[in-house]
């Protein structure tokens, strides 16, 4: 994480995430008046887990590219940080995981720790920390499994233009 918190920290995706977050934490953003934490929190981490498998399994089909072919991303290196199409692709898969599974912990701790608690009425209350730390990281999540998508694309990319020429 240390060499790449750049591409971590200065992105749109955590302002975004982090501005959303703030708006519906403190009130400007309506939720609705019977929405329980049990009926976001299910589905939420159905999601993170999913997104957690898919994750890991990419990065392990990753690693049964054809030689060939990962020596290709290997050489193909972005101009800006140096690391090679083959390394930002294992990044994005192991961030993306990490990332979401920071969030499962989250849910799973407000499960236990505030139970089925009425969205509104924590946010009526005044500013609500808690609710701004999970709609945070569940939106940055989002976002940044976004970005996975939109790397595997340009790996697919550059796959079919090593496959066209052979």
């Amino acid at each position: 994480m240390a060499p790449r918190y750049h591409r971590i920290l200065f992105t749109s995706h955590p302002w975004i995430a982090g501005v959303v977050s703030l708006a519906i934490a403190d009130g400007y953003v309506p939720v609705s008046v019977d929405l329980k934490y049990f009926d976001i929190g299910g589905p939420l981490l159905t999601y993170d887990t999913v997104v957690i498998g898919f994750c890991v399994t990419a990065m392990a089909i990753c690693f049964s590219f054809s030689k060939r072919f990962s020596s290709i991303l290997c050489k193909v290196r972005d101009g800006d940080s140096g690391y090679s199409a083959y390394e930002d692709l294992i990044f994005v898969f192991s961030w993306t995981s990490f990332i979401h599974m920071v969030s499962s912990f989250i849910m799973v701790s407000y499960y236990f720790l505030y139970g089925n608690f009425v969205l509104s009425q924590v946010i009526a209350a005044g500013f609500s920390l808690a609710i701004f730390v999970i709609l945070f990281f569940q939106l940055y999540s989002a976002l940044q499994f976004f970005v996975t998508i939109v790397t595997v694309h340009q790996v697919a990319r550059l796959y079919a233009k090593f496959a066209s020429q052979e």
